[in-house]
């Protein structure tokens, strides 16, 4: 499902109420980053797969796996 930077025309789905777990992955990223100094193709943009579930509360836990590239 394609993103959107217009709150009215940006995706929404059902999470249930109450405590629930969230995990953010994107992929592409150097190709988007290439893509923000260039003219490539829209392809090339990153991707984000958001995902949710119900779970007790416990404290974030964050991953960085990828840094640009100097």
């Amino acid at each position: 499902m394609p993103g959107s930077d217009d709150l009215d025309d940006a995706a929404r789905c059902e999470v249930p109420a109450g405590w629930n777990r969230a995990r953010a992955s994107r992929r592409n990223l150097a190709a988007a980053v290439r893509r923000l100094e260039s003219d490539e193709e829209p392809e090339a943009a990153e991707e984000v797969r958001l995902q949710t579930w119900p779970a007790p509360f416990s404290a974030p836990h964050i991953v960085k796996r990828w840094t640009r590239a100097e």
